[in-house]
């Protein structure tokens, strides 16, 4: 058996090396079959039974090592305790799931408390019953954020999230929401004024890049926001809260089917 370490030959024949674990070799004896074993202290080792090459003219063997499995990474969220491997098993009140077992698992739980997209859609427009919803379903440990996570879905509206993975509903990414948003209030979002078009516009920016948190009147907290609040203020009787209910009703309307 001829034994190859990356960068090293336990053999005369002829070998060429080169980094992050891929080799080719030739001048291998003239054999019916050889069998290889590559050898390298950070990749998993490799057997091959291959056929000698006639000639240096012909294509050289290429080897791709793999490597070493890293260590798994756990993480702990709200009582729910996902290893991170290469599969990814999520574990709560002694029961282990499947990543594809607990989003199967999170669809039918959620669709046990609210029975549509429309019915979701309600819920999430309203604050006091979104909070009482979301705290449901984290009593029946479902985590939206944590969801998010293990699918890299962290670029898609919670409610889309939401509404996907209980009534298989199309999921959108809240630049797909923002994009829908302004294409269809193209023409009315400079209607009151620069100021309230420059909120409108800066809320959705921020909500585009980091969450749903971001369509809030919270947001008028901020010093850059002042001008901007008293222009709002003038035109909507309940001020910036109303503004804010307004822009959320508007960006959840989209439906996508």
């Amino acid at each position: 058996m001829l034994v190859l370490v990356l960068g090293e030959c336990y053999n005369k024949s002829e070998h060429r090396s080169v980094s992050y674990g891929v080799f080719k070799i030739f001048g291998l004896p003239s054999n019916d079959t050889v069998r290889v074993g590559i050898e390298h202290p950070e990749y998993k080792n490799l057997s091959k039974k291959l056929k000698p090459h006639v000639s240096e003219d012909e294509m050289p063997y290429d080897f791709r090592l793999k490597p070493w499995k890293a260590s798994a990474k756990k993480i702990t969220v709200k009582g729910i305790e996902v290893t991170i491997d290469e599969e990814i098993e999520v574990e709560f009140d002694g029961v282990k799931l499947s990543r594809a077992e607990y989003r199967k698992y999170s669809g039918e739980k959620i669709a046990q408390i609210v029975h549509s997209s429309d019915e979701l859609r309600e819920i999430w427009l309203d604050p006091d019953r979104r909070e009482k919803f979301i705290t449901d379903l984290e009593e029946k440990k479902i985590n939206i954020a944590l969801i998010k996570l293990i699918e890299n879905l962290e670029d898609a509206d919670s409610f889309d999230v939401i509404a996907h993975i209980a009534f298989d509903a199309p999921l959108l990414t809240r630049e797909d929401r923002v994009k829908h948003f302004m294409r269809q209030n193209a023409q009315s979002i400079d209607q009151y004024g620069k100021m309230i078009g420059e909120a409108i516009r800066e809320i959705m920016e921020k909500y585009k890049k980091s969450g749903e948190e971001n369509l809030s009147a919270q947001a008028f907290l901020l010093p850059n926001m002042n001008a901007k609040k008293e222009a709002i203020q003038s035109n909507y009787p309940e001020g910036p809260y109303g503004f804010v209910h307004t822009l959320k009703t508007n960006v959840y309307s989209a439906i996508f089917y």
